[in-house]
């Protein structure tokens, strides 16, 4: 067995574990909310499966980048929970930016 394929196996083998965890994050968010109109909660609960689909293959790989150059297990995880930390408080800081500052059709001279 050559390393290549154990490394595609085992690409395999997480990305289909993330793909299980996006549908049952999914269906939880379908179920969430029997009551109510879904439409109104979110836009199309089929984008947001593609959305973290696309996301945890992005998140796999990134972390599979960053093992290649950190010492250790241990760091290689830390780097890559921080690197996911602050590009989400990038995110944050923007979305909120854009939401306290950015002027609305409401606040426009008619």
């Amino acid at each position: 067995m050559s390393l290549f394929y154990l490394f595609w196996e085992i690409q395999v083998a997480d990305f289909w574990s993330r793909v299980l965890k996006t549908v049952s994050s999914g269906f939880l968010f379908e179920v969430c909310w029997p009551h109510a109109n879904p439409s109104i909660v979110w836009y199309h609960i089929g984008y947001l499966f593609i959305i973290f689909a696309l996301f945890g293959l992005a998140s796999i790989l990134l972390s599979y980048v960053v093992s290649l150059f950190a010492k250790t297990q241990l760091s290689a995880y830390a780097f890559a929970a921080a690197g996911q930390a602050v590009l989400f408080l990038i995110y944050l800081i923007g979305y909120l930016c854009t939401l306290t500052y950015a002027v609305s059709h409401t606040q426009l001279p008619a």
